[in-house]
């Protein structure tokens, strides 16, 4: 979501960056609310900008995300580590494959919950998981596309990058120095609030959003000792985010150690103080 302010001079080159968006594939709305600035009443307007569904193909096959894909990653292990054994080599050499089938079996249990993915094709849609759900991109995938159309647009008024254009003129980052924006966000997917199930029958179903989960099982304090919900993170805030609260995960167990053995070394040292002779002289001798 972008906000902007209806300044005269920021108007036309607004209007021109606007009309490339929607060229590219976005859809925008705008909302206006009028913001009280003492005896001033400022109109401010919000411009919320959406990617339509053939945005999302186009530029996530030109950004090379990767998506699930509809291969079967048990059959290639079927294929290629459970052929038929004869009752010779299950019988007479069971000693010699008894580790090898153990480990075989680990593999097995660990790609049950994995699958395949590769390079997005807009021409191969098809290959991949839902690719007709409404939630196929994840939100941080969606933000993210959004961001490099933002960043990548063009506000001539031919909505086309040519020779003599210079880089400043492109993207919104430039618009902002110029005050032709405010400034430029995502907006949080879906409501934070947990729906109420006061009013609703026992047997019907309350679904979450992504952001009313990790409110409930991640950004809570009664949760601090409970392992964090990576998986969720990342589709909620991409994979970086996702690193970085990992790395910290991570590191804040390393430190648990640590934090121990320094907290008896610190209660030790008190006590060697207060039991310490000469420690205890001089404090007389001060007094």
């Amino acid at each position: 979501a972008v906000v902007s302010t209806q300044s005269t001079g920021a108007k036309k080159r607004r209007r021109i960056f606007e009309e490339n968006l929607e060229r590219k594939g976005l859809e925008i709305e705008r909302e206006t609310y009028d913001k009280n600035e003492g005896m001033d009443i400022k109109r401010v307007v919000y411009v919320k900008v959406h990617a339509s569904r053939r945005c999302l193909f186009e530029y996530a096959e030109h950004l090379q995300i990767k998506k699930l894909l509809k291969i079967d990653p048990m059959k290639i292990f079927r294929d290629e580590y459970k052929e038929e054994r004869t009752w010779s080599e299950w019988k007479v050499f069971s000693g010699l494959h008894s580790g090898e089938k153990f480990y075989k079996d680990e593999i097995w249990d660990e790609m049950r919950n994995h699958r395949i993915s590769a390079r997005f094709e807009e021409r191969k849609a098809d290959r991949f998981i839902n690719h007709d759900e409404p939630g196929f991109f994840t939100t941080s995938e969606r933000s993210l596309i959004v961001s490099y159309i933002l960043q990548e647009t063009p506000f001539e008024e031919e909505g086309i990058r040519g020779p003599g254009t210079s880089k400043g003129e492109v993207g919104i980052e430039h618009l902002l120095k110029d005050d032709v924006y405010l400034s430029w966000f995502p907006l949080h997917d879906g409501p934070f609030q947990l729906p109420s199930i006061e009013d609703k029958p026992p047997e019907e179903k309350v679904f979450l959003n992504d952001r009313q989960v990790l409110g409930l099982f991640w950004a809570n304090w009664g949760r601090w000792a409970k392992y964090q919900p990576l998986n969720r993170i990342r589709i909620y805030f991409g994979d970086t985010i996702a690193m970085y609260f990992a790395w910290l995960g991570f590191y804040t167990k390393l430190l648990i150690v640590p934090a121990i053995v320094g907290t008896l070394v610190f209660i030790i040292d008190i006590w060697s103080i207060i039991n310490n002779e000469v420690v205890g002289g001089v404090c007389v001798c001060v007094c």
